[in-house]
């Protein structure tokens, strides 16, 4: 378990537009659903940030920057954990998925306002999905991937429960019972930790 907790949002632009996606993958040429996926990252986590931010209103707006990089970097990790380098990836996406657990309870949230904060995520994919279903070769392979990418989402909301609950144990029998909140040292930890996990991802993905 990471010992701290919590994010930092930026201004994000979109930087693959559906026109070139058409330009770049023609028709039923498109079949790479971790291609469908990373094309995506941008829009995902930034319809994520306005859902969880649409129910959180006791995190005060400076926290808005690191709750971006926080869930930014979660769904960068989507597109590789349907490739080739799910197995080394599925470590680097528990360890995330605990800190954010143990980030949400410095931001006052109880453990099932966590996991129901995960799962916004999956409501922004399935809308995605409806709305820009990707070409496939079959509908049994594209199912069989959604179900891999449903799996990789369930392990994130059980890890970020555990790193939620785990926190809370930290706080009462090392912190004296008080629970932590996002002060500007606990703020800079989280980024540390963020960091480190981002570096962890390039050494999977080789990038």
């Amino acid at each position: 378990m990471r010992d701290s907790v919590a994010p930092s949002p930026g201004p994000r632009a979109e930087s693959h537009k559906p026109s070139s996606i058409a330009s770049r993958y023609p028709g039923d040429q498109f079949q790479d659903f971790p291609e469908w996926l990373r094309l995506r990252v941008d829009r995902l986590a930034t319809g994520w940030l306005s859902a969880v931010l649409g129910r959180d209103h006791r995190s005060a707006p400076e926290q808005a920057p690191l709750l971006d990089d926080f869930l930014t970097l979660l769904v960068s990790m989507l597109p590789a954990a349907m490739g080739p380098h799910r197995r080394q990836l599925d470590p680097v996406w528990q360890s995330a998925a605990e800190l954010y657990g143990s980030f949400g309870v410095a931001r006052g949230l109880a453990a099932g306002e966590v996991v129901e904060e995960f799962q916004l995520l999956r409501e922004c994919l399935i809308r995605m999905l409806i709305k820009e279903p990707p070409p496939s070769s079959g509908t049994s392979l594209f199912g069989s991937e959604v179900l891999r990418l449903n799996r990789f989402l369930d392990t994130g909301v059980t890890q970020a429960s555990v790193g939620h609950t785990d926190r809370l144990f930290f706080d009462l029998f090392q912190g004296g019972g008080r629970t932590s909140r996002i002060t500007p040292e606990v703020a800079s930890e989280i980024r540390y930790q963020l960091a480190g996990i981002e570096e962890e991802l390039k050494g999977v993905v080789g990038s």
